[in-house]
């Protein structure tokens, strides 16, 4: 992960400075505080549904000034036959929330448990890769994505490495260890803006609707 967390800010985003560019309409969804995002998110598994119409987008989030820009909001999302993958949206919320790293990397891990068995399955894992650098895709100017190939490559190197005791599923202790030692990770994460410096690494619990079989 490290190699492509590297990659999806190298066109001309950082280039050592500076914050990566996001779009305009997107910044209501940022800089949240965690309570805030847990709300949002119990509200959205509350529809019982996988993806976001602009109606129940508007309802998880409840941040906009009126219905025209939260409809701007929406539309910068790319929606696919007027619907955007909620988990999608929530992991780009996430790190560009007002949380430290770690915390944002439980907050990560929480979400994408879509089974609330507290561990991660490799395809649960691949979900939340391939969510959080498609989040990042929709939320900011000129990101790199990788190539398929590269991608199937580190998802497979990295949960080989992250799965410790070789069990075929990640704790969240094994993910946050990771996390503390995943230098270019934490570089990427840490330019996007935060003041709380609380720190949690406990697994936070959701009341979930049985939609996803990962």
């Amino acid at each position: 992960m490290g190699k492509i967390a590297s990659k999806i800010w190298s066109k001309g985003l950082l280039c050592g400075h500076g914050v990566p560019e996001m779009h305009e309409e997107l910044r209501p969804l940022a800089f949240w505080s965690r309570e805030d995002l847990l709300k949002a998110y119990q509200r959205f598994l509350d529809t019982g549904e996988p993806d976001m119409d602009c109606h129940t987008f508007l309802e998880a989030f409840q941040c906009f000034s009126d219905t025209a820009h939260s409809k701007a909001a929406f539309k910068m999302l790319h929606p696919k036959k007027s619907k955007v993958d909620g988990n999608t949206v929530f992991a780009a919320a996430v790190l560009t929330s007002n949380q430290s790293y770690i915390s944002r990397m439980s907050l990560i891990f929480s979400i994408f448990d879509l089974d609330n068995d507290g561990q991660l399955s490799k395809p649960e894992f691949c979900i939340a890769i391939r969510s959080i650098l498609e989040g990042l895709h929709r939320w900011f100017v000129g990101v790199a994505m990788p190539t398929d190939v590269e991608l199937e490559v580190a998802m497979d190197d990295l949960f080989k490495r992250m799965d410790s005791n070789r069990s075929g599923f990640l704790s969240i202790g094994e993910f946050l260890v990771h996390s503390y030692r995943n230098r270019d990770l934490q570089e990427m994460v840490n330019h996007l803006p935060w003041e709380d410096m609380r720190v949690f690494e406990s697994l936070a619990k959701f009341q979930r609707i049985p939609i996803y079989t990962p």
